[in-house]
C-alpha cells in the first residue's frame, strides 16, 4: 500500500503532469494507467521521505511561531514587586525563580599557581580527583574546565613579556546562592592539594 494515498481528483490533476514529463523530457509516451502505476511507485519508495520532509518542516514552522508567541507574551509581563526581600510574582519567561529565593548568581573560580606532579601516575590520580569533582558540581558548572596556555602580558608602554604577572593557569564559572556558597564549592577543589590557590569573584551581569 502506497505511503501517500491521493483521491481520485488529485490523482486526475497529478497523471497529466507525469505525462507531460516523460514526454518532454524522456520523448516518452504513457498512457494513463503506466502513468498512474508510476505515481504509486514514487509514493511507495519515496513518499516516506517527503512525509518526513514535510514533517521537519511544520515542526520548524511551529517551532518558530511558539516562539514569537513566547515573545509576545513576555512583553505583556509586569514588573514584579519586592516586600521584605521576598519576590511577590514569578517569572513566566526567567528561570522560574520560587517565592522567597534569590536568584542565582554566577562566580569564577581562577586558579593560581600549583606543582607539577611528580609522575604521570600521580598526574593521573590527581585529574581523576579533579574530573570527580567537577561532576559533582552538576548543573551548577557553567563552564566547567578551561585551562589556559601560552600567556603573553602587554605593559601600558605596549612593550610584551611572556608569561604572566599572576601564574593564572585556567578558571571554572560556577553557579551558586552566594559567595559564601562559592567559596565553599572552591575549599572542594583538588587544585588545594597541589598547593594551588583559588580566587573566587562574583561576576557582574552587564545589561544589553
Amino acid at each position: 500500500m502506497p505511503i501517500i494515498e491521493f483521491s481520485k481528483q488529485e490523482k486526475e490533476q497529478i497523471v497529466p503532469l507525469i505525462q507531460e514529463y516523460l514526454r518532454e523530457n524522456l520523448d516518452c509516451d504513457v498512457g494513463n494507467f503506466d502513468a498512474e502505476f508510476l505515481l504509486d511507485f514514487f509514493s511507495k519508495e519515496i513518499g516516506g521521505f517527503i512525509y518526513n520532509r514535510a514533517l521537519t518542516d511544520v515542526h520548524a514552522l511551529l517551532e518558530k511561531r511558539l516562539d514569537s508567541i513566547s515573545e509576545s507574551i513576555y512583553e505583556l509581563e509586569k514588573p514584579v514587586a519586592f516586600d521584605k526581600g521576598k519576590i511577590l510574582s514569578q517569572s513566566i519567561h526567567g528561570s522560574e525563580i520560587e517565592k522567597g529565593e534569590k536568584e542565582m548568581s554566577q562566580y569564577l573560580i581562577v586558579y593560581l599557581g600549583g606543582e607539577k606532579s611528580s609522575s604521570p601516575e600521580e598526574g593521573k590520580k590527581h585529574f581523576a580527583k579533579y574530573q570527580e569533582w567537577l561532576s559533582s558540581l552538576g548543573s551548577s558548572a557553567i563552564s566547567p574546565m578551561n585551562p589556559i596556555k601560552n600567556t603573553s602580558t602587554v605593559n601600558p608602554d605596549g612593550s610584551v613579556n611572556a608569561g604572566s604577572t599572576t601564574a593564572m593557569s585556567g578558571y571554572t564559572i560556577v553557579e551558586a546562592k552566594s559567595i559564601e556558597a562559592a567559596i565553599s564549592i572552591a575549599k572542594a577543589c583538588p587544585f588545594l592539594d597541589i598547593n594551588g590557590s583559588l580566587e573566587v569573584s562574583e561576576l557582574i551581569k552587564m545589561p544589553g
